[in-house]
């Protein structure tokens, strides 16, 4: 399911979704979080002016979700979160 967010600008979220879809592909995770990964870079997008270009940075996933937890149902992204706060977790997606 998509995030709970309020949408300033749309513009390339598709883009930003697929991106993010095929960044994942070498990471350890289940088809299901990989969609849900995307799904969270896409919705953060669209929170943002600038279309693609208001894509987040891998360090600002998890801040985000811990700010704004109402946005997606508890536990969704646990598997993101120990992921990327392992030391060599950005590499996952390198």
């Amino acid at each position: 399911p998509p995030l709970a967010v309020r949408a300033i600008d749309a513009t390339g979220a598709g883009d930003v979704f697929g991106a993010a879809l095929a960044a994942s592909a070498r990471a350890p995770w289940t088809l299901t979080q990989r969609i849900d990964f995307a799904c969270l870079v896409a919705g953060i997008t669209v929170t943002r002016p600038g279309g693609a270009s208001g894509a987040p940075r891998l360090d600002e996933l998890v801040p985000w979700l811990r700010a704004h937890p109402e946005a997606a149902e508890p536990g969704r992204y646990d598997y993101l979160a120990d992921a990327l706060e392992h030391p060599d977790g950005a590499r996952l997606l390198a």
